[in-house]
């Protein structure tokens, strides 16, 4: 719920299985939350400048491996002017760790278990992935990736 401007994003919102528009709109209704606001979340209106600053040391577009940006990924440079007080009242308890776990800090990240991640070329959710992967191995933690370069995730093979 923080940033539908990663490549991954961009690349597959209208990819197989999963649309961006689709996925912020059912994860604001599934919370009870105001399903008007769907657009502006999409465009990133609802995180002020404070939080943004919080997640970008490592859930940003740079960390991701080269080829993930390649394809059409325009990055959107936000600035105090898009955010939205009106829009962050509104979903700001779908932004608590508790909904949204990428959003805690590291503390609370060294406590999980080993993880296993897997990502698809062809998923919107892949840069995700790989950034959750990258902030799990800075925390020296356990992780098993796989990644599938020439698919989208399906659920039965």
């Amino acid at each position: 719920m923080t940033d539908f401007n990663l490549p991954s994003y961009q690349q597959n919102h209208a990819g197989p299985i999963l649309f961006c528009g689709r996925m912020a709109f059912y994860f604001l209704q599934y919370l009870n939350g105001d399903t008007s606001v769907c657009q502006d979340v999409l465009e990133g209106n609802h995180i002020h400048a404070e939080m943004r600053l919080a997640f970008k040391e490592w859930f940003s577009p740079e960390h991701l491996p080269p080829e993930c940006r390649v394809r059409c990924h325009r990055q959107h440079v936000h600035s105090d002017l898009d955010y939205n007080k009106e829009v962050y009242h509104k979903i700001k308890d779908r932004l608590d760790p508790e909904v949204s776990p990428l959003l805690e800090d590291d503390t609370f990240i060294r406590l999980t278990p080993p993880a296993f991640i897997l990502t698809c070329v062809y998923d919107m959710l892949r840069d995700v992935g790989i950034l959750y992967r990258k902030w799990l191995l800075d925390l020296e933690l356990e992780v098993t990736w796989h990644h599938m370069p020439d698919r989208f995730l399906r659920l039965m093979e």
